[in-house]
């Protein structure tokens, strides 16, 4: 097998505790560093809590190499939590030295973590999305026309966000090159609101349309992670119980926001939940059936 292996990794593997190689060909698009011509993401079979990073010249080429414990990978696998640049690079390198299929076999856990993370930011992104939206209307209805402007750049860039994390995209520097790419009618939309010469108040009137009608396309997808956790239990969930759900406590995520439109949209069920006095009622939530 080493045979078949570029110089480089053949010169790595000939240490006992090497378990997997993974070179990534085109570095510069998750590291913005001039000169990097291969990036390699080896794994020790160890228990180091740290990464190792080194820039090394190897036959007139910098490469640039992590290197990461198997108990650093496993420890991220248990607790779902995984650093995004790391998570892409396992994504998207190659897998030019695997032994016993250690990394294949952690490619699949890690699949389900990708998956997971995904509802997350695309939940976190479109709260922002439709916070700003609601925030651009309410000040536009008030004549606070530079105010609403501003609201809908940042309901733009959140939707952008939106397309790149719907696509499974790391966020980088290139914001709208990528989108323009993923989602041209939404680089359109920027573009026109900063470049026509309608007056102020009619540009931010014409891109509400569009963004509400995309606002409202979205909500069911955006927010599956809400319903995920709401469907771990058949009974009424409370807004503070959610807060504190160890998959959303941490999240800039809109709750209350967010219920009250899915339970508009039919996505959720409104209850009231007596208290134990008999007297007082806390609203509570339950998932439809899907």
């Amino acid at each position: 097998m080493a045979a078949n292996l570029d110089a480089f990794t053949q010169k790595v593997i000939q240490e006992e505790q090497i378990q997997s190689v993974l070179v990534l060909q085109q570095p510069n698009r998750f590291y913005p560093l001039d000169g990097i011509d291969l990036l390699y993401l080896i794994v020790v079979n160890s228990a180091a809590t740290q990464i190792d990073v080194s820039q090394l010249v190897f036959d007139e080429k910098n490469i640039l190499v992590y290197r990461i414990s198997q108990w650093q990978l496993e420890t991220c696998a248990i607790q779902g939590e995984i650093d995004e640049r790391l998570r892409q690079m396992l994504v998207y390198a190659e897998v030019v030295w695997d032994k016993n299929q250690y990394i294949s076999k952690f490619g699949e856990r890690l699949q389900k973590y990708v998956a997971k993370r995904k509802k997350y930011q695309v939940c976190v992104e479109y709260s922002g999305f439709l916070r700003h939206y609601n925030e651009a209307k309410e000040l536009l209805h008030r004549h606070l026309t530079l105010d609403a402007y501003q609201a809908v750049i940042i309901a733009l860039q959140k939707w952008a966000r939106l397309v790149i994390c719907e696509s499974s995209e790391m966020h980088d520097l290139s914001l709208w090159a990528r989108v323009k790419q993923l989602d041209p009618s939404v680089y359109k939309l920027y573009e026109e609101l900063i470049t026509s010469q309608e007056p102020l108040e009619k540009r931010i009137e014409l891109m509400l349309l569009p963004i509400e009608v995309n606002v409202m396309s979205k909500l069911k997808s955006s927010t599956q992670l809400l319903v995920d956790v709401m469907q771990t239990e058949n009974r009424p969930w409370f807004l503070q119980e959610l807060k504190r759900h160890p998959d959303l406590e941490n999240a800039e995520i809109d709750l209350q926001m967010l219920l009250d439109k899915m339970v508009k949209r039919g996505l959720l069920y409104e209850v009231a939940v007596l208290q134990e006095d008999g007297q007082v009622a806390e609203k509570g939530y339950l998932a439809t059936a899907t």
